[in-house]
Formats: structure tokens, sequence, C-alpha cells
């Protein structure tokens, strides 16, 4: 279970990092058609003409100008058109969507978070990778970690557990010690 405090909020008991406490996406990979928009893209930097954090990119072939008489003009961006790649989440891209929650967000997680709950769970409760991802229950709180019985509703990318948080950790150790020594 999660440590709480005597009112409720969620809270965490020990230093963790952002990477490893937020490493857990509401569903489980490979991502289904509708999270398109989700999926990781990359651009020629040439390609792209303005970006905005959490909005659409704009590139060349969504900024055309509409012409009325061009036969060939489509409302909808083109996926083959030059500059832009989709990757292979597995394989060649990983990203992770975090943010922070207040505690007093968390007060009633306790009730929320539990199998056929109505509320949405305000934190993230890991699945073992074995647990079966349907999209339909995705809001419905169904989600049962299989080994214990008990309610989760999200999945570690196993990509950050497992490659990027040992790299992070140990570059993180180095510097620490850089610095124990640049006190002596």
């Amino acid at each position: 279970t999660l440590p709480t405090k005597k009112n409720g909020t969620h809270t965490s008991s020990s230093p963790v990092l952002f990477l490893d406490l937020f490493n857990c996406d509401s569903v489980k990979p490979p991502k289904p058609p509708r999270c398109f928009s989700d999926m990781k893209q990359i651009y020629q930097p040439e390609f792209v003409l303005s970006h905005f954090i959490h909005y659409s990119i704009i590139t060349r072939d969504i900024a055309r100008l509409y012409q009325p008489d061009d036969p060939h003009w489509n409302r909808k961006p083109s996926l083959k058109e030059k500059g832009l790649t989709f990757l292979n989440e597995f394989s060649e891209g990983t990203l992770l969507h975090a943010r922070s929650i207040l505690p007093h967000e968390t007060i009633h997680w306790q009730t929320a978070c539990a199998t056929d709950s109505k509320d949405k769970c305000p934190v993230g409760i890991p699945c073992p990778h074995s647990t079966t991802y349907k999209d339909s229950l995705l809001d419905k709180n169904k989600f049962v970690d299989q080994t214990t019985g008990n309610y989760c509703n999200c999945w570690p990318n196993r990509h950050i557990q497992e490659y990027w948080l040992p790299k992070l950790k140990s570059v993180l150790a180095e510097l620490d010690r850089d610095h124990d020594l640049t006190r002596k």
C-alpha cells in the first residue's frame, strides 16, 4: 500500500527520483490506435515551423495555405510527408508524461483507487507487466493484479525501468561522490 498521512493524503516517506515515481503509464504498451496523438515522432528541423508543449506542432504540411482551385490540397496532413517519422516505442524512443500532484488532490485516494470505484484514482498504482490490458476498461477502475488481487491502474515503462533509471542513478551517484570530494 501507499504511505499516507493522518488526513489521508498520499505522501512519499523517502526521497525518490521523479523519473522513478512517475514511471507509470495508464495505457500499457504498445499503445492502441486511439493513442495516435501520443506516438513519439521525430521531425527534420526544417519541417517543423513551430512547436508548443502539449499542443500540435506546426509543420510545413499543416501550414500550407488553402487553395480553393488546387485539387491536391487536403485539409488533413499527410503521414507520408517527408520529414516525419514515427518511432517504435520499445526500441527507438521513450517519452514519459509526468506531472506533480498536490497533497490535497490525493485526500480520498484510498476509496478512489479501488476496483469498481466511481471516482478517478489520482495516483498511479503499478500493475505487473503480466496484467492484461483492455482499452475498454481504462476509465472503469477494473484492472486487478492477478497475483495479489489488488487494484492497479498503470504499467511501468520497462525501458525506463531497466535502461534509463540505472543510468540516471549511476550519474547522480557519481555527482554525489564528486560533490563530497569537493567539500572536503
